[in-house]
């Protein structure tokens, strides 16, 4: 994605994904800490719902001119997507995302992929993608859960914590208050899977 300065007509690419089939990244979301170094997140994957969809960071110490190569942050079984990230302050991060249970995703991408879904003929990108979901099939339940969750970085991000499961998506992230609440709307996300 790009993104414009609002005073100029330069633009600052932030990460655009070329020759591959993972060319998808979307639902960008971005902050600063107190240094001014900005974090940008994204989902990166083949497609939208896409179980190969991880979430990766981007961090830039120069106002957005130049930007480091992708950090993968989040990437489980399943499509991660949908992140969004906010500075809390010394140093610490927390990290939204949310995705689809296994059965929504699997079914319905390979429903696209082999052309089962929606008709047309595959393209050869669609054919890589369904020889790919093949192995799927086999992975535990348990590895295929959906949800919505989060994670906590200490050290601007350089860790993060293991995933913690909450019952709302947004894919923005969280709003901080001036008391330091964090105010997060979303819509119930699998809440129960």
């Amino acid at each position: 994605y790009d993104s414009i300065e609002p005073e100029s007509s330069q633009k600052s690419v932030i990460f655009r994904p070329q020759d591959t089939i993972f060319k998808y990244a979307a639902w960008p979301s971005v902050c600063s800490d107190e240094n001014g170094t900005l974090y940008a997140v994204s989902a990166w994957g083949s497609t939208h719902v896409c179980p190969f969809t991880q979430v990766c960071m981007y961090i830039s110490k120069d106002g957005g001119k130049t930007w480091s190569p992708p950090i993968v942050v989040q990437d489980s079984y399943i499509g991660d997507g949908h992140g969004g990230i906010n500075y809390l302050g010394n140093g610490k991060m927390i990290l939204s995302w949310a995705y689809h249970p296994g059965d929504v995703m699997l079914n319905e991408l390979y429903g696209r992929v082999t052309g089962t879904m929606w008709g047309g003929t595959p393209t050869s990108e669609d054919n890589l993608r369904a020889a790919m979901l093949e192995t799927y099939w086999d992975i535990p339940p348990e590895k295929l859960v959906g949800g919505s969750f989060v994670k906590i970085s200490e050290d601007y991000g350089m860790t993060w914590s293991e995933p913690i499961r909450i019952p709302v998506a947004s894919p923005h992230g969280f709003t901080q208050c001036a008391d330091g609440t964090l105010l997060y709307l979303g819509k119930e996300y699998y809440a129960s899977t």
